[in-house]
């Protein structure tokens, strides 16, 4: 009798465990930036830790970022930064962190009632030959733009390399690193406007033929230059 209990408990356990069921490993250089920075930091209990680096949704412009215990997204849409983990969203809106459930929205809300969910499984990602690391971001109430250095895998400045900035409205730049005098060997520099108004951009290395040479980095400009980011520091590594 005992033996049969032991054999039923076993069996139970083993259908509570998914097959082929593993534990994801945590990223080892995954980090929160900007605006997925300000919502951990404010709750970080809830959000937990990085699980990869912030990753760019070509199909609807969003941003997601997977954690130890959910998903950020930034939505394209309304331009409000949120945290879920399957059932409940924090959201850093109009009002500061409001909690809901993902099947219910807030009157300023603009998204439809859907659940935000990683993109699905695809291929394994590109290797590319360059990485991004941003430095710092700080306010700025004159000019709004970013900068930063090239460095080759030795940690030395490099010049001729194109770093391409783009955003959604069609507006593409690419310039040389070393283009910027007035910050020495490798430097770049990407003046947006002279305005204080929130836009997103999107900045990669790219080789002789325009391709990708670096997975795009997403920089989110704030309207607020008293507290928001107008200045960002970004510079690319060579792997």
């Amino acid at each position: 009798m005992i033996r049969r209990i032991v054999l039923v408990l076993v069996v139970l356990g083993s259908l509570l465990v998914p097959a082929g069921a593993t534990a994801a490993p945590l990223a080892a250089d995954c980090q929160f930036v900007l605006g997925f920075k300000t919502l951990h930091d404010l709750i970080p209990q809830v959000v937990g830790d990085c699980k990869t680096n912030e990753q760019y949704n070509p199909q609807n412009g969003d941003s997601l970022q997977e954690t130890t215990r959910g998903l950020l997204v930034w939505r394209k849409v309304d331009n409000w930064t949120a945290f879920t983990d399957g059932y409940r969203t924090w959201i850093n809106g109009p009002n500061g962190i409001q909690q809901r459930l993902n099947t219910e929205r807030f009157s300023w809300e603009k998204d439809p009632v859907t659940t935000p969910t990683p993109a699905p499984a695809s291929p394994p990602a590109p290797t590319y030959a360059w990485r991004a690391q941003l430095v710092s971001w700080a306010s700025n109430c004159g000019t709004t733009f970013m900068y930063g250095h090239v460095y080759d895998r030795n940690g030395n400045p490099v010049d001729g390399i194109s770093v391409k900035s783009w955003n959604d409205w069609g507006n593409e730049y690419v310039i040389g690193s070393g283009s910027d005098p007035n910050r020495g060997t490798g430097a770049w520099v990407r003046l947006v406007n002279k305005d204080n108004n929130p836009q997103t951009w999107y900045v990669a290395i790219v080789d002789g033929a325009g391709n990708l040479a670096s997975q795009p980095f997403t920089v989110r400009f704030d309207a607020d230059c008293g507290s928001g980011a107008q200045e960002v520091v970004l510079d690319f590594h060579e792997s």
